[in-house]
């Protein structure tokens, strides 16, 4: 998709039908807030020090990791998200879009895909390689390296989400790093 309207379009309607999912399978009793990874609130300082070390991980595997790994990686994409003009629609984009992005992402991922696969799996470790792997299947359209950096930050945040006992500081890390991205 080349026009940014459309891509925006289908972008809303995809990320708005994931979070309506969620909310009516929570609704109907079919999933469990923890099997989001909303179960516990673990309190403001582990969340705000797990928010911490989530963007720090982000942003050292997007700066410092990602760039190096990315030498040995074959070049190329399969598509590109188009630009947005600068205005107030790409400043709704960065917020809105971006804020929707990391809750049905984090969601999704390192929620309700890792309680299913560690239920079948019943292994912690494998559940969340699974599911980080996964996370970064989903970014193929950016090439390689992108499902390799992808993969990277999500297996770290998928152990932040595990030892923090809730997906909120990776939801808040998740925007932040894509911030760094899109900004």
């Amino acid at each position: 998709v080349e026009d940014y309207r459309l891509w925006l379009v289908l972008d809303y309607l995809t990320k708005s039908f994931v979070a309506g999912a969620l909310v009516w399978f929570v609704w109907s009793k079919r999933i469990q807030l923890s099997d989001l990874g909303l179960e516990d609130y673990p309190g403001i300082g582990t969340v705000l020090f797990s928010t911490v070390a989530a963007v720090f991980w982000g942003l050292l595997v997007l700066f410092m990791i990602w760039p190096q790994l990315s030498e040995f990686l074959p070049k190329g994409r399969f598509g590109q998200i188009p630009m947005i003009p600068p205005g107030s629609l790409k400043t709704f984009d960065l917020y809105f879009g971006l804020g929707l992005t990391a809750i049905t992402e984090e969601l999704v991922f390192r929620g309700c895909l890792y309680a299913v696969i560690e239920r079948k799996l019943k292994n912690e470790l494998l559940s969340s390689v699974c599911s980080s792997v996964i996370f970064g299947l989903i970014h193929w359209s950016l090439g390689l390296s992108s499902v390799v950096n992808a993969a990277l930050i999500g297996g770290g945040f998928m152990f932040i989400r595990g030892s923090s006992g809730t997906v909120i500081p990776v939801i808040i890390a998740h925007f932040v790093v894509d911030a760094f991205v899109f900004a």
